[in-house]
């Protein structure tokens, strides 16, 4: 997951990692600063994880504004994730 200020990515955090499932639920709360979200987008990235010395595979990303959140009280929601490529050639068409 990141904070993404413009086309910029500026600050990662980590979920931990469901092994050996094929229907995995991150149940999981992931904190910031408000100061540190507002008028940014949250960027999360779901991987798959390969085996010995292979890179991992990018299932695919969601863009979350969480100015759209009610963010005084627990948020759980579905969100639709598009490929990866589809975020980064939205990064280089814009630069």
């Amino acid at each position: 997951m990141y904070i993404k200020e413009g086309e910029k990515r500026i600050q990662k955090k980590k979920t931990r990692v469901i092994r050996h499932c094929t229907d995995p639920q991150y149940r999981q709360t992931v904190t910031y600063p408000a100061g540190e979200v507002i008028g940014r987008l949250l960027l999360v990235m779901v991987w798959e994880r390969q085996k010995g010395f292979d890179h991992n595979h990018g299932i695919g990303v969601a863009q979350i504004n969480p100015e759209t959140l009610e963010l005084n009280k627990l948020v759980i929601g579905w969100y639709r994730l598009f490929p990866m490529a589809k975020i980064e050639s939205e990064s280089n068409e814009s630069t």
